[in-house]
């Protein structure tokens, strides 16, 4: 691997550079070196299968979403996607997803910013596979008297 196909692979998910490093447990400026071929790290391999757990649950999740959508628009309803606009909503509706891990100890979490990805790339594919055109909305953020409510 080489340092153009991490940043590929990186944009491709939809992660910014501090969502990236903070998933992979490295610092920022790390990263930035490795996507500009300054200091590669002392091996790929860690970063490859972490990225490709990554891709796997972004396109599993992708397929769930297209799905819920297709058996909305089947009871004839208002065919939408909901996403998190925010860290704070997606923690408080997905705890779960803190313990999702990407192949190493360390590397824990999903970004939100692969659910809202997710979002664009299912509603992309219901436009082109199956005409449907779908809005993308935000999850509603937990009140502070919710229990689902967490700290940022």
């Amino acid at each position: 691997m080489y340092g153009l196909e991490l940043l590929a692979r990186r944009e491709g998910l939809g992660l910014s550079k501090p969502a990236m490093a903070e998933a992979l447990n490295i610092r920022e400026q790390n990263l930035d070196r490795w996507e500009f071929g300054k200091n590669p790290p002392r091996s790929w391999d860690w970063i490859d299968r972490a990225l490709t757990r990554m891709e796997d649950y972004q396109d599993d999740l992708v397929d769930q979403l297209v799905a819920a959508v297709l058996e909305q628009h089947a009871q004839d309803a208002e065919p939408i996607i909901m996403s998190y606009s925010t860290r704070r909503s997606f923690r408080a509706w997905n705890p779960r997803a803190q313990e999702i891990t990407w192949g190493e100890d360390e590397l824990r979490g999903v970004p939100v910013e692969m659910h809202r990805a997710a979002a664009a790339k299912a509603a992309r594919r219901l436009r082109r596979e199956h005409q449907l055109t779908v809005t993308i909305e935000p999850v509603p953020a937990p009140q502070a008297d919710d229990p689902h409510a967490v700290a940022d």
